[in-house]
């Protein structure tokens, strides 16, 4: 999506007293707005061969409706507070637990939900352009949900907070694989030669890298803060490491929505706090 993409190259331009997280908030519901119109065209051109089942459609929307309700309220929710998770974590918000433990368990969801609609979907599930989509969206969650944690050094973890993940993520799952796995029409195997997939996957690749990277940065500047809290600088010409974080994760999913022509789904991160 041009303006998307054009909003995130020019994130440095925001004013330096702008928080990260009023500037993430910005990000993603323009993104989230812009996915859930783009999926709503991609079902208009990409379904006409096959009519899905009434009942499971009806619910397919309503979930996708109301993700896209999620992403406003979570735009309002974050001008008046702060997730209550890593380095903001506080009191208040009930029990908590091991930060690793709970990464695990909120993420793991979204991978296993995912893996299963491609094992029982009957489209797309045998040609290139579906197994690069599984694959994509596979190494980008597994690396979240199993590699990432593992890393963390975080405070204990709000039981309340990963259940909400919970909740997002098995719909997130089931957004992402049936759409391609059963809603959509066959991708031709022609369609990896597109201009429109190479260079969606390229800008993926880019997302995923900047994404990677920014936890390297994070980690370290846990490590040198010593336990005494750690600030993350904006430098004159480029955004908070944070931000570049949470966009890499942002531009990933956005572009597998795009290149797609229909998982809204894929957008997941277009609301999530990040």
């Amino acid at each position: 999506q041009p303006g998307d993409i054009a909003l995130f190259l020019r994130l440095q331009a925001i004013p330096r007293h702008r928080s990260t997280r009023e500037i993430l908030a910005t990000f993603q519901t323009m993104a989230s707005v812009s996915a859930f119109l783009h999926t709503y065209l991609a079902v208009d051109l990409h379904v006409a061969e096959y009519l899905p089942p009434a009942s499971e459609w009806d619910v397919f929307r309503f979930v996708n409706l109301v993700f896209f309700a999620l992403g406003v309220s979570t735009l309002v929710a974050l001008f008046f507070t702060t997730a209550p998770y890593g380095k903001y974590s506080r009191s208040g918000w009930g029990p908590t637990m091991n930060a690793k433990l709970a990464w695990m368990l909120m993420e793991a969801p979204s991978p296993l939900v995912f893996a299963l609609t491609f094992l029982i979907g009957d489209k797309n599930t045998n040609t290139l352009p579906g197994l690069v989509f599984a694959t994509m969206y596979l190494v980008h969650y597994i690396n979240r949900s199993f590699i990432f944690p593992l890393t963390l050094k975080s405070k204990p973890y709000p039981v309340s907070v990963a259940a909400l993940a919970v909740l997002f993520n098995i719909p997130n799952g089931y957004l992402n694989g049936r759409m391609i796995y059963h809603f959509m029409s066959t991708y031709s195997e022609d369609y990896v030669y597109s201009f429109q997939f190479v260079a969606g996957v390229a800008v993926f690749l880019f997302g995923m890298r900047v994404n990677w990277s920014s936890d390297a940065i994070l980690r370290d500047l846990k490590e040198a803060s010593k336990g005494e809290g750690y600030k993350v600088r904006c430098a004159a010409n480029r955004c908070e490491a944070l931000c570049f974080g949470g966009c890499g994760c942002i531009f990933s999913d956005l572009i597998l929505a795009v290149i797609s022509l229909g998982g809204f789904g894929f957008a997941d991160s277009s609301w999530r706090v990040v």
